[in-house]
């Protein structure tokens, strides 16, 4: 899947959550909180329910979504609430490794089948050496983020070379966020336009 493609999909993910949270908002509000939204103007009107829901959409497994603090002011919640973001961020990271040691054993099983090609035992040798790769920098950027006083981080490489780091964090400032790009970049290399970074808490 293309990096493009990725974030197409947790753009309508977003997109898809904030209208979920946009219709509860509105069907949940009664008496005088109500009639004060609709009596006022209505494009101001519009501006508070989004900034609310905004604030208070939920996440789940399979959300992913990129930071907009160069768009906020450093005073408005710019992660995205979940129910538990350290029960989150682990879910996260069991879902990575279930699927990277599937991955290997795949791969081990050919190198290690009698009747496999030498073609085929290089390339799943290769995709052996790319995993471990990819985990030692996981961890190495994992621990470097960290250290700047997240209380936990996740990240993950994919084998497209695209790089997405998720922190727990209710506000990221434009200057967090360039912080942690800056980091991605000296330890694995990778530029900008194959990164992104979000927060959640």
């Amino acid at each position: 899947m293309s990096l493009k493609t990725k974030r197409i999909i947790a753009l309508c993910v977003c997109c898809l959550l904030l209208a979920a949270a946009i219709y509860q908002n509105v069907h949940s509000r009664s008496g005088s909180d109500n009639e004060e939204v609709v009596n006022s103007d209505s494009s101001e009107a519009e501006e508070v329910i989004f900034v609310q829901d905004y604030n208070n959409q939920e996440v789940g497994n399979d959300a992913e979504s990129e930071s907009t603090a160069e768009e906020l002011s450093d005073t408005e919640e710019t992660g995205v609430k979940c129910d538990n973001a350290l029960d989150y961020i682990a879910e996260l990271r069991i879902e990575r490794e279930v699927l990277r040691s599937t991955e290997a054993e795949e791969c081990m099983t050919i190198i290690e089948d009698t009747t496999a090609s030498d073609g085929a035992k290089e390339t799943a040798q290769e995709t052996v050496d790319s995993i471990s790769t990819m985990t030692e920098i996981e961890d190495s950027l994992e621990s470097a983020i960290k250290s700047r006083g997240y209380e936990d981080v996740f990240v993950v490489y994919d084998d497209e070379g695209s790089i997405d780091v998720t922190v727990i964090a209710k506000n990221m400032t434009e200057d967090e966020v360039n912080s942690i790009a800056e980091i991605v970049h000296t330890e694995s290399g990778i530029s900008e336009e194959y990164m992104s970074v979000c927060s959640v808490y």
